[in-house]
Parts: structure tokens; sequence; C-alpha cells
């Protein structure tokens, strides 16, 4: 019964991610999930009354309690608001209980060794075809993100780990003038860039959704053109432009031979110009999308009520493009915090540090210094920030929302 009702809901996910349907906000799959996971609790609570050694049952099968807990509709119940790695793994931790009774069926099939070779090879079949994606997040996701975070307490260089540091590289790091200095020039970027990037879209689109379905789709494709352009070809296009002698922007203003790229004081601004450039392109069509989707009915019966623009965008507009806001200032917030390819191949941090970002001192740091210990505990800092700042951000949208 147990395996029966694991199988249900492996095809209860399936139907909802291969539709692309966001799983936990359907009260049917929470309602499925939490009257499994209650079915499991029940059948633990039976056999531990029916067990003659109480003690030893729940030395061995605690285990199987922890994975009947409904944690999904607790998550739901009390908001939390978790990453969405975190979530997915949390909806297949019921599917664990079913473990046991898969075990006792394949030893029921594999009691001679046609029927054990074929059970096996088809399990591992099934495995493969239903699990290669999840296969692949842990083997290049996370995998990696533990063994950063190992290598960030050891004494890791060219010649290999020459010891444990503890922490070593997080107290040296909070200590170093540079990596401040790349803190408060990543902190700016975000600053200035997200709201910019996310305003501006906002504005542009709710201009070219007015428009005649013609041009609007030229405009998107205008704006989407730095996007599938590529960054790299985006800088190259820059650096000329911003070239002292042969430059564009000297020759309009009259400043032959100034550096634009070389002046500490104009470079960060001009790294912020060129990411705000390669960033809005994204957003802009998004919000084409969400203008689009936006209850037509509600606006005209708002204008007819006398409502002005701004009331109308505000009570009516607002609400029903936040997700996609939310989304835009995420994205954004986490690309400016992973500024790098404008930064090496404009200035590569100069002059005198005053472009340097986080992502490009760990980069420097691990691959020119090879201090890989060092630049994964930087690495480890980086990720924190911006797990931090994206769960506040997905916090305060939903409640918004």
């Amino acid at each position: 019964m147990i395996l029966l009702l694991s199988l249900f809901l492996i095809v209860d996910i399936s139907i909802d991610t291969f539709n692309n349907i966001p799983f936990i906000s359907q009260t049917s799959y929470l309602k499925t999930q939490f009257w499994i996971c209650m079915f499991f609790i029940a059948d633990f609570i039976l056999e531990f009354f029916l067990s003659k050694d109480k003690i030893h049952y729940l030395q061995t099968h605690f285990l199987f309690l922890l994975v009947s807990i409904p944690y999904l509709n607790i998550i739901n119940y009390y908001d939390f608001t978790f990453s969405a790695e975190v979530t997915y793994f949390l909806r297949f931790i019921p599917l664990v209980r079913s473990g046991w009774a898969l075990a006792i069926v394949v030893g029921w099939l594999t009691s001679n060794r046609a029927s054990g070779l074929f059970v096996s090879y088809l399990t591992m079949l099934l495995a493969m075809v239903y699990f290669s994606s999840l296969i692949f997040f842990v083997t290049f996701v996370v995998v990696p993100m533990f063994i950063c975070l190992f290598y960030s307490f050891t004494k890791y260089g060219l010649g290999g780990i020459k010891g444990f540091a503890g922490l070593e590289n997080y107290i040296k790091l909070f200590q170093d003038p540079i990596f401040h200095k790349g803190f408060l020039n990543t902190l700016i970027i975000v600053v200035v860039a997200v709201p910019c990037v996310t305003a501006f879209s906002l504005w542009v689109s709710s201009a070219i959704y007015k428009m005649h379905s013609i041009s609007r789709s030229f405009f998107r494709c205008v704006f989407s053109l730095p996007v599938v352009t590529g960054s790299v070809a985006i800088t190259v296009v820059w650096k000329w432009i911003l070239n002292p002698y042969n430059g564009i922007l000297n020759q309009v203003a009259g400043t032959t031979g100034f550096d634009w790229l070389g002046n500490p004081k104009t470079a960060i601004w001009f790294i912020i110009l060129i990411l705000f450039t390669t960033s809005i392109g994204q957003p802009i069509v998004l919000y084409v999308a969400a203008l689009g989707n936006v209850d037509q009915s509600l606006i005209e019966a708002a204008q007819v009520d006398g409502a002005t623009k701004l009331q109308v965008f505000w009570k009516i507009k607002w609400p029903q493009i936040m997700p996609t806001t939310l989304y835009v200032l995420v994205i954004t917030t986490i690309n400016s915090f992973q500024c790098f390819a404008l930064i090496q191949l404009l200035t590569s941090g100069g002059p005198n540090h005053s472009t340097d970002t986080i992502m490009y001192y760990i980069y420097y740091t691990a691959f020119k210094l090879y201090r890989y210990g060092y630049g994964n505990a930087m690495g480890v800092v980086l990720a924190v920030i911006i797990a931090i700042l994206s769960a506040v951000q997905f916090r305060f949208g939903s409640q918004d929302h």
C-alpha cells in the first residue's frame, strides 16, 4: 500500500512538473501529499504499538517518521520561504518512506537469478530516466557547493592542500582592504543598477505595450539584441566607443585623449552603464508579457469610476505584475553581484582597484595568485550574501503580492 501511494505521488509530481505547474501553490497537490503523509505516520504508529521491542523499533525506524512529515504543508501553512532548490528536494522526502517497501518487493522478485537481473536492470533504467535531472543537479550544483565549502577551510594552493586553515581564510577576508573595496564597488553596482534596470524596463514596456503589434514586436527585438548578442561582444563595442583616441564618445564630447576607463572617478560608472544596457532586454520582454495578462475589465471599470492613470497602475496593474517584478529584482540582483566579464575585458579591476568586485577578486585570487582556499572562502561569502538578499526580496515580494 505504501509503495502504491508513493507511486501515485510520483505521478502527481511528474504531471505538475511536465506541465510547468508550481506544485507548492496547488491545493490539490498539497492535500494529496498531506493525506499520504498522514497514512505513512499512521502506519508508523500502528507498527510501533504492534512491535514487541518498541525501543528497538524506534531506533531502526525513526527515520521513517522524519521522512513521513508533510514538510511542504508546514511551509505553506506558516508561509516560510526557501530557495527553489530546497523546495525541490522537500517534495521528494515522502518518497524515501517507500524505499523500505520497495526493498521488500524487490526482495520478493529477486528470489532467483533471472528475475533478480531483470529487476536490477529495470530499476536502473527507471532511475536514470526519471531522476536524470536530479542526478545532474546534484552532481554539478550540490556537490561542487560542498567541495567549495570544504576548500574554504583549507590552505589550498598551487601545490595542493597544505593543511587545515579553520576560519583563517574568513578572518583574512574581513581584514583584506582589497576585498573591502571590491565589496563596496559591488554594493554600488547593485544599489544603482537593480532599481534603474527595473524602473526603466517597466517604463519602456508600458510605452511599448500601447503600440501596434508590429511596432511592439520591433521594439522588443531592439531591446533584446544586447541579450542575444552576448556580453563579450557588447563589451568589445563599448571598449571601442570609450577608446581614448579613436572612440566615438571623445570625438563627440571633444575630449580626445581622456581615458574614461582609466580614471578612478568615472570607470565604475561606465561599468554600471554597460551593465545596464546588457540587462534591460529580458525584463522589458517579461514586463510586456505581464502587462498583456492584466485583466482589462478591471482597468475599464476603474476608468469608468474616474480613476487616474496613476491610480489604475498602482491599484490594478502593479499587484498583477508583482510576480514578474519579483523575478526581475532577484535575477538582476544576482547578475549584478556576479558582474565579471565586463570588468575582465575593460579594466581588469583597475585603475587602483577602483572597479574591483567580489566576483573579479575571486577570479584574480584563485586563478592568478593560485590561492584556491582563500578564493573559495570569498565564494562562500558571496553565495551567502546573494542568498540572504534573494530571501528578503522573496519575503517582501510575497507579502506585497
